[in-house]
């Protein structure tokens, strides 16, 4: 009876033995796991530096495209919003060097190489082609703008990074709307041209 009932507590032991294993298998991948995640959380948090410089290649950008724009149409609604966006990203970049300079960070004075290829597409378009795609760009750069600075509105680091975002905010949707209008002026189709 006794070696009965050690044969059947050793075979329970035995039964058990993989069924613990692979629960602690399974605990130790979920660890990875989450862990591997925690990682990639970290991984990209918000980088305010790499903000400010984007930010200022962008301000660039959008000077350099405005004054294209000025030089190549003769339409009174794309002038128009050349000339609000060139005249608003000037003083947004002026902010953006004082906010740079106190958090001793050097900004690009130039746009990205990926700005002056799409410059150079851009030039060689003319008319109401131009006018067209240069509305889109528009609302294309100011939909992406707006996401990045409510992002560093909420997860910049330094007080002046988050003001420079919350105060440039309402700037960057008043183009937004402006190019929306100017496509849906243009031709455009309404989903090119849905709001924000």
């Amino acid at each position: 009876m006794i070696s009965k009932l050690l044969v059947t507590g050793l075979l329970a032991l035995g039964l058990s033995a993989p069924a613990t294993l692979a629960a602690q298998s399974q605990h130790s991948a979920a660890e990875n796991s989450q862990s591997s995640e925690q990682g990639n959380h970290s991984a990209k948090k918000f980088d305010q530096t790499d903000f400010v410089k984007k930010a200022a290649e962008g301000n660039q950008a959008e000077i350099q495209l405005a004054d294209l724009a000025l030089q190549k149409t003769n339409n009174p609604d794309t002038r128009n919003l050349a000339q609000t966006i060139k005249n608003d990203h000037q003083e947004a970049q002026k902010k953006l060097q004082s906010v740079a300079e106190q958090l001793s960070i050097k900004v690009p004075d130039e746009p990205s190489e990926h700005a002056q290829t799409e410059k150079d597409t851009l030039s060689k378009l003319s008319g109401q082609q131009f006018d067209k795609a240069y509305a889109q760009h528009m609302v294309n750069e100011h939909r992406k703008d707006i996401n990045e600075f409510r992002q560093a509105k909420q997860s910049a680091m330094s007080p002046q990074v988050q003001d420079f975002a919350q105060n440039t905010l309402p700037t960057l949707q008043k183009h937004l709307k402006m190019a929306q209008k100017s496509m849906t002026q243009l031709g455009g189709t309404t989903q090119q041209a849905q709001q924000y």
